[in-house]
């Protein structure tokens, strides 16, 4: 069983990645030259499998997963055999300068407590004119949500850097050495069905489970229902960045 706190990256659905993120991916699938990627904070490779499952990374892609959690990698490891996978921090990725084309972290950066750290990692890695997404949270004053972290409101227990406003996550990638290309602000929603799962989960009423995960990603019953019952959760909104490394 895995603990409450990070059932938000658990029950992750990949039908709900960004469109900067989709673009980007089918871009590079349309190349014909073989393309470099990392999944920085991968988790355990259910995003992975059900981009693939959209057609959404093509052959020329060579995918690589990274997660801090060796028990995430082992499963990431039995769920998709074929690629490659390796434990590591965002802060201090063991890869050579220059490694990757392209890199992806989705709802990631906000778990880190030094996200400038995290973004000089990705530059470094970056070929010279590679891509990298970065996705996150930015908190309104008045937002409210079920879960709380040192007396605070959070969309997730775990996060430690929730971004106060488009501005200060902007700001990040604001260097000599990067070029935003794409943003993206909105409102965060949930699915009712989603967010009554995470209320039992929580009261201890109902236990997490990789079972219970997959159900609830894979049924296409229960991904019809989610796709209609649909709230926002006041004051959070998803912001998504595409930036580019400078090629001098």
């Amino acid at each position: 069983m895995i603990k409450d706190a990070t059932i938000v990256r658990f029950y992750f659905s990949g039908r709900r990645v960004g469109p900067i993120l989709q673009k980007e991916l089918r871009r590079l699938s349309s190349l014909n030259c073989k393309t470099k990627c990392l999944d920085l904070g991968c988790g355990d490779g259910v995003m992975i499998k059900d981009l693939y499952g959209q057609n959404l990374v093509g052959k020329n892609v060579e995918l690589v997963g990274l997660d801090i959690s060796k028990k995430n990698i082992k499963l990431c490891r039995r769920r998709l055999p074929d690629l490659h996978f390796v434990v590591g921090k965002a802060e201090n990725i063991l890869f050579k300068a220059k490694s990757f084309d392209f890199i992806y972290s989705w709802m990631v950066i906000e778990h880190i407590y030094n996200p400038h750290k995290m973004v000089a990692e990705t530059t470094r890695l970056l070929k010279n004119g590679g891509k990298c997404y970065i996705s996150s949270i930015v908190k309104r004053p008045w937002a409210i949500y079920f879960y709380r972290n040192n007396g605070k409101f959070v969309l997730d227990p775990t996060h430690v850097n929730e971004f106060d406003s488009e501005k200060s996550f902007l700001k990040l990638f604001k260097t000599k050495e990067l070029r935003i290309i794409d943003f993206s602000s909105k409102l965060r929603t949930y699915s009712i069905v989603e967010l009554i799962l995470k209320v039992l989960i929580k009261s201890k009423i109902l236990r997490s489970s990789i079972e219970l995960r997959d159900f609830f990603v894979n049924n296409k019953l229960m991904n019809f229902v989610k796709s209609f019952l649909i709230i926002p959760v006041p004051g959070f909104y998803q912001v998504e960045v595409l930036h580019e490394k400078n090629t001098k």
